[in-house]
């Protein structure tokens, strides 16, 4: 019993998984703001699950911009497992995600005040070696810095997409 339920968790994360991935890839989260909204909804409602303050910090007024349907799939998938290994490991209290674009980039700072941790030492998952992987992949950039003074800071770089915009007429209005 206890192997079945174990391979019934593991399906309907799975499942979970593929529905995420299937809404953040949709045509309709290419805009930026779409995109950034569904970034916050669930990381708020992970962490929100594993009792930890949060907060996710927009600037206001953020221009029109797309976010190709590979940034979004890398940079939610980074952001998730980020967060997924802060609360299984950091013994963080508050998690802080900082988010902002600079001309046709965006940044993601995920900061935690957690334990720290060594970030040149080998791990054991896949998680942590595969975010870097996916980030460049995109043509973006990862970085962390970790300690146990200050907890661990991640920083995400993704390039986004010129926006569209008919030729002709649809220029001049």
């Amino acid at each position: 019993r206890e192997q079945f339920e174990k391979i019934y968790r593991r399906a309907l994360d799975g499942m979970q998984s593929m529905g995420e991935i299937f809404r953040v890839t949709e045509d309709q989260a290419a805009s930026l703001d779409v995109f950034l909204e569904f970034l916050r909804q669930r990381s708020k409602e992970y962490l929100d699950s594993m009792g930890l303050e949060h907060q996710f910090l927009l600037p206001q007024g953020l221009p029109y911009a797309e976010v190709g349907a590979e940034q979004r799939q890398n940079v939610w998938l980074v952001l998730k497992e980020s967060l997924n290994n802060t609360a299984k490991h950091a013994q963080a209290t508050l998690v802080r995600i900082s988010v902002w674009k600079e001309d046709r980039t965006l940044f993601l700072r995920i900061q935690d005040d957690g334990c720290g941790f060594d970030p040149s030492a080998p791990r054991p998952g896949r998680g942590t070696r595969n975010m870097p992987k996916r980030m460049r992949s995109i043509g973006g950039s990862y970085a962390v810095d970790s300690s146990p003074q200050k907890g661990t800071t991640i920083l995400l770089s993704c390039p986004l997409k010129r926006p569209f915009r008919p030729p002709g007429i649809w220029n001049r209005l």
